[in-house]
């Protein structure tokens, strides 16, 4: 990320050429006071001498205005305005919001709560009716060591958090437009600590896992005591021999340092130990931000709220990072705050435009019905940002923040009407091994054959999680493509064949069929058969398997997406195929919606592409790297 506050005057000339008059777009930038916040006293380069980050006047801002940008975000952090305890100084945000205002920007406060004042990190704590009496930082299991980030599991944190959320609305009040739910990780996002040391000092921090605190012990015990009941239940699913709750522990290899592979789980007693507590670790991170969600809308309607769980990576990000996407849209999706129908927005990072991954999280939010805008990966090029436009509108985006808006204005505007939350059309879905990449299994193969087959088909994602809330027959999806998942929960097992028992097409390439967590196979057998590359009719459905790991460029594969997609009548009279709009591996993206087509040329030559869409056939030049938007009357 970089500070964009020194590039206003240029930037706004520059641009000029593409003025909106004033009209606010779904356009965010953001990054001021970055400087402001990391010479402050619990920043990564302290700084009592610093005079501070100037405040450009309103007329900048009004020029950011007329390009049609929405609002300039302004980083604020609990340790800068609250140097002594109890001494609030709001008078910079105080600044920056009355100018941002008079520029025509809303003042949206971007938060850093969760990294704590450095006279809390010395143990002093403010004199005030109804504080906490104390605070616990997060503590890694590997080394026993603390980072300066407070722990999601002591109840006393949400206090500290809401003692910021009152004070910030006493100080700012109706200045401000949104404001973010305050999360843990780097940038407020819904991770774990990161090693991320530039912006803050966060003290000891590394990838890892951070329930190494007395709360989150308990609270692990008390969420197995939960679901298991008596403790002889969790013995015989876990292979211990735990004589009472609160001998119950963390899985020992987190501590040892060896984190297993999935290949290696062979044990499935020790594979459902380590699944309970991955998901007890990704569900912990999701249930604070939702409680956070509540102490903030005391103080700002929901509308005015914004979330940001983490990205994808590209694909998915390491288990240990926390970051389940569709974890935080069920939640969220399913929040209810009083009488109002709005919902939090979400705001992903690190979109980079690639198929699966911006499917992935993408698919959950149209699911739950979360709206949502997107925030790119940094250093995207041109044909990088335009595929990441092309990706958002599939997805059904309605706002696009970038920090990087000097080198992408000009296309964010030209594109930003697709923003619309109408996500593209499509009936396939790629199966996210959810399953396996919890038990810590490589599923990159699988992303990156998704990635290779979007040339021939747009595609959802169909996360686990979803497959069990009914997805496959709410979506009515008829091709879902396996290509990877050789331990799957039972119960995703049965819904897939329910769904194919319906009418549904499933296409797989795997070695062997697979298995659910506790080592029976029966499931698997029974949908995917035995034979080699074969057709394989269930109920009303077809199984396709072709007994092969996944990999891009492997035709036999693609021939067979190609044929459940557009000709399953050929392997089963009586199913349908889908219109062939596009159906061929020429390099360029399509997508399809009510009124229009979009191509995106991923190649690194210009294309001359040929589609057929409602009894018309389309022709358009489309440049390497290019998007193109066809409308038809």
């Amino acid at each position: 990320m970089t500070n964009a506050a020194f590039l206003l005057v240029p930037f706004a000339i520059a641009l000029a050429a593409v003025s909106c008059d004033g009209h606010d777009l779904p356009i965010v930038t953001g990054n001021f006071s970055v400087l402001w916040i990391q010479h402050s006293p619990i920043g990564a380069y302290p700084d009592p001498a610093f005079s501070g980050e100037p405040v450009p006047p309103a007329e900048n801002w009004a020029a950011y205005h007329a390009l049609g940008v929405k609002a300039y975000e302004d980083y604020v952090a609990w340790g800068a305005v609250e140097r002594e305890p109890g001494k609030w100084d709001w008078s910079r945000q105080l600044e920056v919001a009355e100018k941002q205002r008079a520029g025509g920007l809303e003042y949206d406060p971007y938060l850093w709560i969760h990294n704590p004042p450095l006279w809390m990190r010395q143990g002093k704590l403010p004199h005030e009716p109804g504080t906490p009496d104390h605070f616990t930082m997060m503590k890694c299991l590997e080394h026993g060591e603390q980072t300066y980030t407070l722990s999601i599991w002591d109840p006393a944190t949400l206090d500290w958090f809401e003692r910021f959320y009152r004070q910030m609305h006493h100080a700012l009040g109706l200045l401000i437009g949104r404001t973010y739910v305050g999360l843990v990780g780097p940038f407020g996002e819904g991770n774990y600590p990161l090693p991320v040391f530039d912006w803050l000092n966060i003290g000891h921090c590394h990838e890892g896992y951070w329930c190494g605190d007395p709360y989150a012990l308990k609270a692990f015990q008390a969420s197995c005591k939960k679901r298991y009941k008596r403790l002889d239940r969790l013995n015989h699913s876990w292979g211990t021999k735990f004589e009472a709750w609160n001998e119950v522990g963390f899985p020992a290899e987190i501590k040892d340092g060896k984190i297993l592979r999935a290949e290696e789980r062979v044990d499935p007693k020790a594979r459902r130990r380590w699944l309970d507590f991955v998901q007890w670790y990704h569900q912990s991170i999701i249930d604070f931000a939702v409680e956070v969600t509540r102490v903030a809308s005391k103080y700002f309607p929901v509308e005015r709220l914004k979330m940001k769980p983490g990205g994808s990576a590209g694909g998915v990000n390491p288990i240990a990072w926390g970051t389940y996407c569709p974890g935080y849209a069920r939640s969220v999706g399913n929040l209810k705050l009083g009488d109002t129908k709005h919902k939090v927005r979400l705001q992903p990072a690190d979109c980079h435009g690639k198929p699966f991954g911006d499917r992935w999280y993408g698919t959950a939010y149209r699911f739950y019905g979360v709206p949502f805008s997107t925030e790119p990966a940094g250093g995207l090029d041109r044909r990088s940002f335009l595929r990441r436009v092309f990706m958002d509108a599939c997805n059904g985006a309605t706002e696009m923040f970038s920090y990087e808006l000097d080198k992408h204005m000009a296309d964010a505007i030209k594109w930003i009407h697709l923003y619309r939350g109408q996500p593209s059309i499509t009936d396939v879905a790629i199966y996210c091994p959810t399953t396996w990449y919890w038990l810590n299994g490589d599923i990159w193969p699988a992303i990156h054959t998704a990635d290779w087959l979007r040339d021939i088909t747009d595609f959802e994602v169909a996360d686990e999680l979803l497959i069990k809330d009914g997805y496959l027959k709410k979506s009515n999806t008829r091709v879902l493509v396996w290509l990877m998942g050789p331990v799957v929960e039972r119960e995703v097992l049965e819904r897939i064949i329910e769904w194919v028992h319906a009418g549904g097409i499933l296409v797989a390439s795997v070695p062997e069929p697979p298995m659910d967590v506790e080592g029976r196979s029966d499931l698997g057998i029974y949908l995917f058969g035995s034979a080699h590359d074969q057709f394989r009719t269930l109920g009303k459905g077809l199984v396709v398997w072709r007994r092969s790991e996944p990999k891009p460029g492997d035709e036999g594969l693609r021939d067979l997406v190609y044929a459940a997609i557009y000709h399953p009548e050929k392997m089963k009279p009586g199913l349908r195929g889908a219109a062939e709009v596009d159906g061929k591996e020429d390099g360029v993206w399509t997508a399809v919606f009510n009124d229009i087509l979009l191509l995106y040329n991923t190649s690194e030559e210009p294309k001359d592409v040929e589609r057929t869409w409602k009894g018309q056939t389309i022709t358009r030049h489309v440049g390497a790297g290019s998007l193109v938007e066809v409308k038809i009357e």
